[in-house]
């Protein structure tokens, strides 16, 4: 099982020759087939036209990288009749609102979990609340642009307070509630710090611009000058280990 939040940002890594050909750029979802259609790639000739590679050509996801069997596999979207159609649809998940059908708000949907073959198995969505639930993906009647809509009586799982530190965007209130929460865990406690850290250098981040163009070793764009520095941006950063200079580039 991923979270698609976790996939976005990714390096792509070609197993036959070890090229990295890009980061993964956004999600392709095929709404009526419940699942991931292909990952958008975005290398250092994106002035060329975007890329895409299909999820049956993914040998893996990994913490650090997805990786394919040839580089090859990497198409032009517009060698792809299929995901130009899907794009066309302009069907947005994370980010959209949750309805029921009876006209009830459920609450936005935060993230989405797939499994190894790309199906949508659930929700993380966050109430007006800024608490955090999951819905099951089968409770899902329709994918919208920037609705779903699912049953009339929708069941939903609370999460635990660990997933809310891994899950954006989270309350201050919140912030401090989970972390008294959770500090009386002592085996945890080191695995907590690193992740407030992690949270808290996100929030700091987020939302700033970089007074300069910032790319990996290779040549591949993280943000441009003046660009906004998004959860994106940072994932790039880390994985080139960028994150330092992009940390001491904010303006």
């Amino acid at each position: 099982m991923k979270k698609c939040t976790e996939i976005i940002g990714l390096p792509v890594i070609s197993i036959d020759d070890g090229c990295e050909l890009g980061f993964v750029r956004d999600i392709v979802i095929d709404a009526s087939a419940r699942e991931v259609s292909a990952l958008l790639v975005e290398d250092k000739k994106w002035f060329m036209g975007a890329k895409l590679c299909p999820f049956v050509a993914i040998s893996g996801i990994g913490q650090s990288a997805i990786t394919i069997e040839k580089s090859e596999a990497i198409i032009s979207v517009l060698d792809s009749t299929e995901a130009l159609a899907l794009l066309a649809t302009e069907i947005t998940i994370i980010g959209s609102k949750i309805l029921t059908k009876a006209g009830e708000f459920q609450g936005k949907i935060t993230d989405m979990i797939i499994d190894e073959a790309g199906k949508i198995v659930n929700f993380y969505v966050e109430d007006i609340h800024s608490k955090l639930a999951t819905i099951s993906a089968e409770q899902v009647v329709t994918f919208g642009k920037r609705v779903t809509i699912t049953n009339d009586v929708v069941p939903v799982t609370p999460v635990l307070s660990s997933d809310f530190i891994l899950n954006e965007p989270i309350s201050r209130e919140n912030e401090q509630h989970l972390s008294d929460e959770i500090a009386p865990v002592n085996e945890q406690a080191s695995d907590v710090s690193v992740k407030n850290l992690d949270y808290r250098q996100k929030k700091y981040l987020i939302g700033k611009k970089s007074n300069r163009r910032i790319e990996t070793d290779k040549g591949i764009l993280i943000v441009e000058q003046d660009g906004n520095i998004t959860e994106e941006v940072i994932q790039k950063a880390k994985l080139s280990g960028k994150f330092v200079e992009l940390s001491m580039s904010i303006q």
